[in-house]
């Protein structure tokens, strides 16, 4: 089974996208790691990478490829499952016009989003052209729908996941959260060759990036959770108060490999 992984370009009203910060999407390439881990083909689009310029769509500031690409790359891709990221509420409507594109395209695909926006209002989050909503941290549940739907397609049967919402005889079924996991160094470290590196960098230093730090420059998840409420953060609500951490020798190993893989000159 083939699974398409996509963070979505960026959409705002005119004036208002900035070009000047590109992060690579850890979120997407945990989920990567742990899915190819478990046997599965994956690809990872990052939208906005792929055509990193401002351009007019309908009235508004599109940074990143527009909806009609995405869904020819998934036309040509075939995957049985696309998983759409939500990283921050105002990408909410660019994600939903991927999953419209790809539902337009391609009925028999399995549209799947998550991330924050979508952990914190699942209920908004629901709509014609989304299958289901992963709650919460995604590897371990996004692994559950891919293992639910390979073996059956019968929608009854997911309500045994935990930390998801879906749509079932026309009303929204939610699921029980799924625990976090406590042991991070159980996770594989981001699947950072499903992702255009190069293009990356490339643009790092083109833009002398966002927060000056030098070329070839990666960011690493150390740890998860936070027992604070500062009232402009929603990371309590989506990675829980347990402040969990991975063992400093895990986060050695990712930081040699990124050294050795990717001559990474800063972190």
């Amino acid at each position: 089974m083939k699974i398409c992984l996509i963070n979505p370009p960026i959409l705002s009203e005119p004036g208002l996208s900035k070009t000047e910060e590109i992060f690579q999407p850890l979120g997407l390439a945990y989920l990567g790691g742990v899915l190819e881990k478990n046997g599965y083909e994956v690809i990872i689009l990052d939208a906005v990478v792929e055509d990193y310029k401002k351009k007019n769509w309908n009235g508004h500031e599109l940074l990143g490829l527009d909806y009609n690409k995405i869904s020819e790359f998934v036309i040509k891709e075939k995957p049985s499952i696309v998983g759409i990221s939500v990283p921050f509420s105002a990408h909410y409507p660019s994600a939903l016009k991927v999953a419209k594109a790809v539902k337009e395209n391609t009925k028999d695909v399995i549209t799947v989003l998550g991330g924050p926006h979508v952990s914190v209002v699942p209920e908004k989050c629901m709509s014609q052209y989304v299958d289901f909503l992963v709650i919460g941290e995604g590897e371990i549940t996004f692994l559950y729908i891919a293992d639910y739907l390979k073996n059956s397609k019968q929608k009854d049967i997911f309500k045994e996941i935990q930390g998801i919402a879906f749509r079932l005889n026309g009303k929204t079924i939610k699921t029980e959260p799924r625990p976090f996991i406590d042991n991070l160094d159980e996770l594989p470290f981001p699947a950072r060759h499903l992702l255009p590196m190069e293009k990356y960098f490339k643009f790092q230093k083109n833009l002398n990036y966002g927060r000056l730090a030098p070329e070839r420059t990666v960011s690493v998840i150390t740890s998860r959770g936070c027992p604070f409420g500062c009232v402009f953060c929603s990371i309590a609500l989506t990675l829980g108060k347990k402040f969990r951490h991975r063992s400093p020798q895990n986060v050695v190993d990712e930081i040699e490999s990124l050294i050795r893989d990717y001559d990474i000159k800063s972190i």
